[in-house]
């Protein structure tokens, strides 16, 4: 009597094998039995009962000719079989591996191409490409601190008037009230620029990042972690 499916496809699978059947689309199906059964409310060793011994199971399975005696023999066959498999999924493994670790011209003659590749990338790009992005950062934040500055400057012409003397001269051309409008557009603008000012210097630092690292794969031959 068994009680638990692994038990009762582990038995089958034995008896098979003393007939030397190792299909295993037969114990596929008596798996899809064993969930069938359960679907239906039943217990795993009620499923067991029901499909009967494994033994009888195999027999009807077994091919013309068998005999207890020749079960040995069978057994033997099938462990030979399946040793000769392994040994040639293992040689073939060992080969591939070997075949995979010899020196390959292809790679020398990419990874050379690769390091002038970068090289040229240097003279006729970067070169003069990450002096003048870093240089347009810096005057984008100039420009940014001007339209803080100038507000808070304009408000105090304002106020003050002429007896502000830094106060700018458009301040004289406008009204108060328009000056403290033009004041507020240009704060506005500030705000604006400094929300996507992180963003910049952060794209600007992963493109950094990024040519670090090409330049590292390149002339060292090895995969960057940074």
């Amino acid at each position: 009597m068994y009680y638990t499916k692994a038990q009762f496809l582990e038995v089958l699978k034995a008896e098979l094998l003393k007939r030397g059947i190792t299909d295993n689309e037969i114990l596929e199906d008596f798996e899809q039995h064993f969930e069938i059964g359960l679907s239906e409310g039943l217990t795993e060793a009620q499923v067991c009962e029901k499909l009967g011994a494994p033994a009888e199971i195999a027999n009807q399975y077994a091919p013309e000719g068998y005999s207890e005696n020749s079960a040995a023999q069978n057994v033997n066959q099938a462990e030979n079989n399946i040793n000769q498999n392994q040994a040639q999924q293992s040689t073939f493994a060992e080969n591939n591996y070997n075949y995979g670790n010899a020196p390959q011209n292809n790679g020398d003659n990419a990874d050379i191409a690769k390091v002038i590749g970068v090289i040229c990338l240097d003279v006729f790009v970067l070169v003069w490409a990450i002096p003048t992005l870093f240089s347009l950062l810096i005057s984008y934040w100039g420009v940014m601190i001007s339209f803080f500055v100038t507000p808070v400057v304009m408000i105090i012409g304002i106020i003050f008037g002429s007896f502000f003397a830094g106060a700018p001269m458009i301040v004289s051309m406008l009204t108060p009230a328009a000056g403290i409008f033009a004041a507020l557009i240009l704060f506005g603008i500030a705000l604006i620029m400094s929300a996507f000012c992180i963003d910049i210097w952060k794209g600007f630092g992963k493109l950094m990042q990024a040519i670090a690292r090409l330049h590292y794969e390149a002339f060292t031959g090895k995969k960057a972690t940074f």
